[in-house]
């Protein structure tokens, strides 16, 4: 970029800038020109179905937790399962430790 696209594109970023503001203010203006201060107060009908609706979505907000810590916890559980079935199978030393282990039990069961 030379410089004086440089300058042109600061110079339309300044516009732009000045324009917004000008916008937001007109906005603003437009916004608040019928307003008195007056508050709403909503019926006791209205707050009762909103803290009722509000209730309803912390229920179902929970119970989308509760599946995706359920989901993980049982996805750790398998994978430590299966670690372990590998480790048994392959190693030697638990190999027979575990089959000792089954042996003895059957063997104990059997008489």
């Amino acid at each position: 970029m030379n410089k004086k696209d440089y300058v042109i594109n600061e110079t339309l970023e300044a516009m732009l800038i000045a324009t917004a503001f000008d916008c937001e203010n007109k906005i603003v203006d437009d916004l608040l020109d019928g307003y008195d201060g007056e508050s709403y107060e909503f019926s006791q009908k209205h707050k009762d179905d909103m803290k009722k609706l509000f209730k309803h979505n912390r229920k179902i907000q929970l119970y989308k937790k509760a599946r995706t810590y359920g989901k993980r916890a049982a996805a750790i559980f398998i994978a430590v399962i299966a670690i372990n079935a590998i480790l048994i199978i392959n190693v030697s030393a638990f190999r027979t430790k575990v089959m000792n282990f089954i042996l003895e039990m059957t063997q104990r069961d059997t008489n």
